[in-house]
């Protein structure tokens, strides 16, 4: 079990140059982090509402509570609190601190082409299959069951359990006769720094230009990214999102579960695609669409 020191929560904190007050003792050591409704001995805990009795029903003597900064003054006489401008990304950056650490190294049982280049350190897990064409950056962590070929993968980056890169999209033309007949991919798949693709994502190699995922990118399980699309700086992905082909979507935006993006089309910077909504057009930067097809709201 990973055990979390309040000096260490409070380092950390400092380190991501979050702004917070903290009143209580400094020999508190937590084990885990809960919600208010397993609120238990030596955990963590966060409330982001407005309501002052909230805070006053615990007892804080042995668990931290993380509030709002503006309801700081409403608990002044407890204990154990932490206030912050937004109590859940602190939880984020505590959470960080309890995330047992990959081993470093190859699993016996991966299966890694003669022609890969990997940099240490790094972890790839068990049964993780790594082709050819695929260079891997320091501190990446390739969990159970992926596979990998025809990528370049930046330092710090995070694959899940089963998720698949570098495949050929789905890309064919019937002749007279009616027979499909497959598009070629001659193009690769380049991933930044510090992105997150989680379990069962399938992301296809480019077929004539490069499938492009930026830095700092996250994409949810169950999500499919099709051939040459192009996701920039800091975009969120839900899961069992689908991204056609040639797809651009701008630095910032999210795209919540279940969305689908019709190939050819730019979503702007910083805009919102809702749940379950069917692209057809092209999105424009900052605005907020749902429905199928989707407008804005």
């Amino acid at each position: 079990m990973i055990k979390v020191s309040i000096d260490l929560v409070i380092d950390h904190l400092e380190a991501k140059n979050l702004l917070f007050q903290y009143e209580g003792p400094f020999d508190l050591v937590f084990d885990s982090i809960r919600s208010l409704t397993n609120f238990s001995q030596k955990s963590i805990s966060f409330y982001r509402g407005n309501d002052p009795s909230v805070i006053n029903d615990f007892k804080l003597a042995d668990r931290l509570l993380i509030i709002k900064l503006s309801m700081y003054t409403y608990c002044s006489k407890q204990s154990n609190i932490l206030a912050v401008e937004n109590p859940d990304l602190a939880i984020c950056y505590i959470g960080q601190l309890f995330e047992a650490k990959s081993p470093i190294g190859v699993h016996p049982t991966a299966v890694i082409h003669l022609d890969a280049m990997i940099y240490e350190p790094c972890s790839i897990a068990a049964n993780v299959v790594i082709g050819e064409d695929v260079v891997i950056g320091p501190d990446v962590r390739i969990e159970e069951g992926a596979v990998i070929k025809h990528c370049t993968i930046g330092a710090n980056t995070h694959i899940f359990p089963g998720v698949k890169i570098g495949s050929s999209g789905l890309g064919s033309h019937r002749d007279e006769t009616g027979e499909w007949h497959h598009f070629p991919h001659t193009g690769s798949v380049v991933i930044g720094s510090n992105v997150t693709i989680q379990d069962n994502c399938i992301i296809a190699r480019g077929s004539l230009n490069q499938t492009i995922i930026e830095d700092g990118v996250v994409i949810g399980p169950l999500s499919c990214i099709a051939h040459g699309a192009h996701i920039k700086k800091n975009a969120f992905i839900s899961q069992s999102v689908t991204v056609a082909g040639s797809v651009v979507i701008e630095e910032g935006s999210i795209v919540w579960g279940n969305a689908s993006i019709r190939d050819g089309l730019k979503i702007g910077a910083h805009s919102t695609i809702g749940m379950g909504a069917v692209v057809v057009k092209n999105v424009i930067a900052g605005s907020t669409v749902f429905g199928n097809p989707a407008k804005p709201r």
